[in-house]
């Protein structure tokens, strides 16, 4: 009898620390444009060298948007305007 409390005490706490170990803190990993339209290559580049210094993720999409993480915009805001 005291062996099984013990066992599903033991179970019980292990399940529970498993479970703390996977959730994680999830960051947002979804971008947003920064750049509009940026067709003027010396403008794109100045921004996109910028951003490099800052060691800012960024995309280009089809129509030349400079996108950023969304989880980035206070430091994008900090080095790029």
């Amino acid at each position: 009898m005291k062996f099984s409390r013990l066992l599903i005490f033991a179970l019980l706490i292990g399940t529970i620390a498993l479970s703390g170990c996977t959730f994680t803190q999830t960051k947002d990993e979804s971008y947003i444009i920064w750049g509009e339209n940026m067709n003027d290559r010396e403008l794109r580049e100045s921004l996109i060298k910028r951003l490099d210094d800052a060691n800012l993720d960024y995309k280009i999409d089809k129509e030349n948007n400079v996108l950023i993480k969304k989880s980035d915009m206070k430091k994008a805001t900090m080095c790029c305007t």
